[in-house]
């Protein structure tokens, strides 16, 4: 995962509310295991692991942000630690076939919630975090990107 798009989810999650967090998730957890896929075809046995590992946490993240209250939780409980399981065992094997099959499965969950990120109309998690407006405009022979922050934050004296 290269800087940019860590800043750009770094930047989603700011702002976004429960549903939009989960489906954020999914979508890292796609991209590491995508770094997996790609090490493997690059023979590069470290960066495959460590891709495996990340996504995995990307998995136990989804665990621990389940909600019991729902009798849904359970067969998702089920499904992330399979996957969980299956990727660990995979980063040891060095198996790409089950990253492929966990990363279609990730996929297919991510496009559940998606659905369910589109009826949330709860706000956002996070509170008191900088408003960041971007913008382009042009200049002589070039565009400008204008980046402006929300300067009013915290405790003012």
């Amino acid at each position: 995962m290269t800087k940019d798009t860590i800043q750009k989810y770094t930047m989603r999650i700011s702002s976004a509310n429960k549903s939009d967090i989960i489906v954020c998730v999914y979508e890292i957890a796609e991209i590491y295991l995508e770094d997996a896929i790609k090490c493997h075809e690059t023979e590069d046995v470290e960066g495959f692991k460590n891709s495996c590992i990340k996504a995995s946490r990307c998995i136990n993240d989804l665990y621990t942000a389940l909600d019991f209250d729902y009798e849904l939780a359970i067969p998702l409980m089920k499904i992330y630690l399979f996957m969980d399981k299956e990727l660990n065992l995979a980063s040891v094997k060095g198996d790409v076939n089950t990253v492929t099959r966990i990363q279609a499965m990730i996929t297919k969950l991510k496009l559940a919630f998606e659905e369910i990120a589109k009826s949330d109309t709860s706000g956002s998690v996070m509170g008191n975090v900088e408003k960041v407006y971007s913008g382009l405009t042009y200049g002589k022979n070039r565009l400008n990107e204008n980046v402006s922050l929300d300067t009013n934050r915290g405790f003012t004296v």
